[in-house]
């Protein structure tokens, strides 16, 4: 099949009115590599489709009128997406530059790779805010998801999958010194968060806390 792409309207500036002090700042936003996923159509042969599902941009960038960055790395769920018409998956590659060519991995800020899995699309996988230089990190916030099967469909594209946060590891450096914080949540068997789990400065100790939350369910009436 061919290559069917759409114009995509992004914003790239934002004027922002203070009324307190009478001035307007404005945030200039640039983003990553843009890639798009193979239709998939029951009615349709493979080889009839084509690659016009947009996946969103590897990452996004946001300037405040301070000159502080923030770039937000997401998935775009390229791992089962099809190279070919006969049904080949693409192979798991990552070029030098992020989440370009037929990456079916990610790149995060640190350099680690992640698997770019189909139901994470569009899920934040790490965002880092830098200072005026645009290289050094003043915090840092990745964050580990969760997937579980539900009893409908089948295949890594026509299931349904239940796709949750797991945890949110952050870093927050200030005059050289950088402090680590996480926080985890644990699900029952419908989807709900029953314990959340923060944990205070790393090495973890006596700060942690948690909340554990317990539901009343009612499955004869869908209530879960």
């Amino acid at each position: 099949g061919d290559w069917i792409t759409f114009r995509k309207d992004v914003v790239t500036k934002d004027d922002v009115y203070d009324p307190v002090s009478n001035t307007t700042g404005t945030y200039t936003c640039t983003y990553g590599t843009p890639r798009w996923a193979k239709n998939i159509s029951k009615s349709q042969d493979l080889c009839d489709t084509t690659w016009n599902v947009f996946r969103g941009f590897s990452w996004s960038q946001v300037e405040d009128p301070n000159g502080f960055k923030t770039k937000t790395w997401f998935y775009q769920g390229m791992k089962f997406d099809l190279e070919d018409c006969d049904g080949t998956e693409r192979e798991v590659d990552i070029s030098p530059d992020e989440n370009e060519g037929d990456a079916t991995q990610i790149k995060l800020s640190n350099g680690f790779l992640k698997e770019d899995d189909y139901w994470l699309v569009g899920r934040p996988a790490d965002r880092v805010t830098y200072e005026v230089d645009g290289t050094t990190s003043m915090s840092r916030d990745e964050t580990v998801y969760v997937t579980g099967a539900v009893s409908a469909g089948s295949g890594p594209r026509d299931s349904a999958r239940f796709t949750g946060v797991y945890r949110v590891m952050s870093d927050t450096t200030y005059s050289g010194t950088t402090k680590e914080r996480w926080v985890t949540y644990t699900y029952d068997q419908y989807g709900n968060v029953t314990r959340l789990y923060q944990n205070g400065e790393f090495p973890f100790g006596g700060d942690n806390r948690f909340t554990d939350t317990a539901y009343v369910v009612n499955t004869a009436k869908y209530i879960v």
